[in-house]
């Protein structure tokens, strides 16, 4: 393949899409394109699962793996909502519903690692669709906020205190 010229992968995607594909495009292109994108999802610090239409995952990137301490191979097959089961949460659709409510398709959970650990979230989804347009699954990125979620939650606690300190204050003056 001639290295000088920069892949077209909407162009190779859209080819190896189609159905009756003819050999127009070589297969190297396709494979390197395809390993563009595997290097991209593999080298983000956000957590990346792909799955079908009903929530089985199919691919889940290094990072997402790292985050919920799984192994690849222990999640793949599985039912997304199964890694995830909260009150507000028992299926896939659930998970939709949630992130289709939010304007920009984002929104906060709390959940738990493999190892039950209670950590927190930042979701974005989309669909996956074929080139023709059909949606075949849904992808979705995962932010580790726990760090950000507990100093917010500190912040609170203090702001509490301090308010509380402030009415012992009022009521201390009103004494004197």
């Amino acid at each position: 393949m001639d290295n000088s010229k920069p892949l077209n992968i909407e162009k190779i995607f859209t080819h190896i899409s189609k159905e009756s594909s003819t050999d127009e495009l070589p297969k190297q292109a396709a494979y390197d394109a395809l390993s563009i994108v595997l290097d991209a999802l593999n080298a983000t610090v956000g957590g990346i699962v792909i799955t079908d239409q009903s929530g089985s995952i199919h691919y889940a990137n290094m990072a997402f793996c790292h985050m919920f301490n799984y192994k690849s191979d222990e999640i793949i097959g599985t039912d997304a909502s199964d890694l995830f089961v909260t009150s507000e949460i028992t299926s896939i659709r659930d998970v939709i519903e949630i992130l289709d409510i939010s304007n920009d398709y984002k929104s906060e959970f709390a959940v738990e690692d493999n190892d039950g650990k209670k950590m927190y979230v930042e979701v974005s989804a989309s669909n996956v669709a074929t080139g023709s347009g059909k949606i075949v699954g849904r992808m979705a990125s995962f932010v580790d906020i726990t760090r950000h979620k507990e100093i917010e939650l500190e912040k609170e606690r203090l702001i509490d205190k301090l308010k509380d300190a402030l009415e012992k204050i009022k009521v201390l003056r009103g004494i004197i």
